[in-house]
């Protein structure tokens, strides 16, 4: 993949609601940190590697696991900040700024924790897809064939389908995607043309349903416990 370099930041902050500490949790022999730096690194053979964190625990157990620290400040932290923040806040304060890579970066791949059964190829085919020449992003989702609805003042309200004519079965059902939110790979003028991992021109890269899976509380955390040996 010529003249493509791209980096990768893994957003590891310390609190958490629903898990305490979750990303120092262990599913599968190590951690969901060492597990999304480890995936990272196997796909083509990536050598930037960040993590972002205000915890000093995160940064050692990150540094061990061979990845890079970004030290992220407190207010960066908080349960609602956003993914864009962090990774602009690792663009401007921290690559341009400090000459820790030997090359400019054309890409940023956001890679979760939170999502345990993430393939280094799918950070691969991410990569690929935000620089085709067409896109500018790419994100893993599966495909989708659910009834969306919503509560509006205590009545229900369809929001992709129309409830009033006969139901299709789901095989002619138009295609949806429902978004992994496992891995987003942005080129840097993309992110800094629309501020949003999503870039201009964004990419779904197909993923099996069965791994779209985040943990959020504890019954995910045993779930994956469960499905990764």
């Amino acid at each position: 993949m010529p003249d493509v370099i791209p980096f990768v930041i893994i957003p590891a902050r310390g609190g958490s609601r629903g898990v305490p500490r979750k990303n120092l949790q262990r599913v599968g022999g190590c951690t969901l940190l060492e597990r999304a730096i480890w995936t990272a690194a196997s796909a083509l053979r990536l050598k930037h590697v960040f993590v972002s964190t205000e915890d000093a625990e995160i940064a050692e157990h990150a540094r061990r696991a061979g990845a890079r620290v970004i030290d992220r400040p407190a207010d960066l932290a908080a349960d609602d900040v956003t993914s864009e923040a962090v990774m602009a806040h690792a663009i401007a304060e921290w690559l341009k700024n400090a000459g820790v890579i030997d090359a400019c970066p054309t890409h940023i791949v956001l890679v979760q924790c939170t999502a345990p059964l993430l393939y280094p190829e799918d950070i691969e085919r991410c990569i690929a897809a935000a620089s085709d020449g067409v896109h500018d992003a790419a994100f893993t989702a599966c495909r989708w064939h659910g009834k969306a609805w919503k509560d509006v003042g205590g009545m229900a309200m369809p929001l992709n389908h129309n409830h009033r004519v006969a139901r299709q079965p789901r095989q002619y059902d138009h295609t949806q995607y429902l978004e992994a939110g496992s891995v987003y790979a942005t080129s840097l003028q993309g992110f800094e043309q629309s501020g949003s991992r999503f870039g201009m021109a964004a990419a779904i890269v197909e993923i099996e349903a069965q791994r779209v899976f985040e943990i959020d509380d504890a019954w995910q955390l045993e779930m994956a416990r469960r499905m990764v040996a």
